[in-house]
């Protein structure tokens, strides 16, 4: 561009084309030298960027380790926010991940009285339909579970939300918590408790709707949340939603809490059921104003008797995840 301008000015002799011509290289230089300097900028941002990352990490291992997740989430994260499940670390990270979620407490922690852990015992070593049978007297959910394994309804692929709903989820999950006086269960599209909070403040927030909360009577706060789907981009757009009222969550939590400290051990949690599989996901707030998104664990309730293991390991984690909002709340 800038030889063209040149030759053309060589050519012409006429003053006020020559003038023009005169003008226009000086608009080109000028541009070249503020792109120069925008590039200059650039790089040398970028080289104090990745000299700030390189002398953290000479320290990463003496980190707490809520500042190693923070570490991570600022410089490997999206906006400040570490998702666990898809994040791309480097290798050598590897090493220290595991111990820094067992010191965080990712995942969900047994729970459960001595009585419920010898029914859950019973159930997992049972080998049939009849040594199930044995147990229906002392376990509603059992019992439930059993007749609807004995209509083989659940080789049935094609069933709906509603299905599921009626015939599984509504045993083995809300019946959970019907017998807390200080919790109240709200079924099918009510409305968040945080957006509701949001929206007063600022009138451009959504109200969120979900198909299942568990709301502390107390005080008004929304201590878990669920969702539920049969289609995979169903889900994907449920763990999303899910993501981000959990974000809203630990935001108005801050503000009632107001220590970083005891900000780093609430833990926001919200679930999800695809057909007959069960997800538990958590976040919670970490310095430096980052954030940490997490599976606590997977489920699945069993097609057939057959499965009783995997029936009592998804009764296990219900049973625990109660007793871990229920003293949240408390």
């Amino acid at each position: 561009m800038a030889n063209v301008i040149e030759h053309m000015e060589f050519l012409c002799t006429a003053s006020p084309i020559r003038k023009i011509i005169r003008e226009k290289k000086w608009q080109y230089a000028y541009q070249q030298t503020l792109e120069d300097e925008v590039l200059d900028a650039a790089t040398v941002e970028e080289d104090s960027w990745e000299t700030k990352k390189k002398t953290a990490e000479k320290n990463f291992k003496n980190l707490s380790v809520a500042d190693k997740f923070a570490h991570l989430a600022t410089y490997y994260g999206e906006d400040g926010i570490l998702n666990l499940q898809h994040a791309k670390l480097p290798k050598r990270f590897n090493k220290y991940l595991k111990k820094m979620k067992d010191e965080a407490g990712i995942g969900v922690k047994p729970l459960v009285t001595l009585e419920e852990r010898d029914m859950l015992v019973e159930i997992s070593n049972c080998k049939n339909t009849s040594e199930l049978e044995t147990l229906l007297s002392t376990w509603f959910a059992l019992s439930a579970s059993v007749e609807l394994w004995s209509t083989k309804a659940l080789l049935n692929k094609t069933h709906g939300e509603d299905w599921y709903r009626l015939h599984v989820y509504s045993n083995v999950w809300d019946k959970a918590f019907l017998d807390d006086e200080e919790l109240e269960t709200k079924r099918s599209e009510c409305v968040s408790q945080v957006t509701k909070i949001l929206k007063e403040a600022k009138k451009d927030v959504k109200l969120q709707r979900l198909d299942f909360i568990l709301r502390d009577m107390n005080n008004d706060t929304d201590v878990l949340t669920v969702e539920e789907k049969t289609s995979v981009k169903g889900v994907k757009v449920d763990i999303t939603k899910g993501n981000m009222l959990k974000k809203h969550a630990l935001y108005l939590w801050s503000k009632q809490v107001d220590s970083s400290v005891l900000m780093e051990k609430l833990e926001a949690i919200s679930c999800q059921w695809q057909n007959t599989k069960f997800t538990i996901y958590g976040s919670r707030l970490l310095p430096s104003d980052t954030m940490l998104i997490y599976k606590e664990g997977s489920y699945s309730f069993p097609i057939s008797s057959r499965y009783s293991p995997e029936f009592s390991k998804l009764l296990l984690a219900i049973l625990s995840l109660k007793r871990t909002v229920t003293n949240f709340g408390q």
